[in-house]
């Protein structure tokens, strides 16, 4: 989608999940906000660490729970 983020060239992504009922590919809203996603297929899980302005590191990790992309975790660092 392009380049986001807080004073840094992160780039944003679009995602379609299949679904087999349809069968046709759903577009995932809450896909669009994160910045640089990792995931990892074996656990499940997606991952995204982004800067939010200039003091503060973020790190989230997503899950699937109950059908809804839900963020499991978020780590905040200060930097100095």
């Amino acid at each position: 989608m392009g380049l986001g983020g807080s004073g840094s060239a992160s780039s944003l992504y679009e995602a379609y999940i299949w679904n087999p009922q349809s069968r046709q590919w759903d577009y995932c809203e809450e896909f669009e906000h994160f910045i640089e996603p990792e995931i990892d297929e074996d656990a499940k899980t997606i991952y995204t660490s982004y800067r939010n302005g200039p003091d503060d590191f973020v790190q989230e990790e997503w899950k699937w729970v109950d059908g809804k992309l839900t963020m499991t975790k978020q780590k905040v660092e200060k930097i100095n």
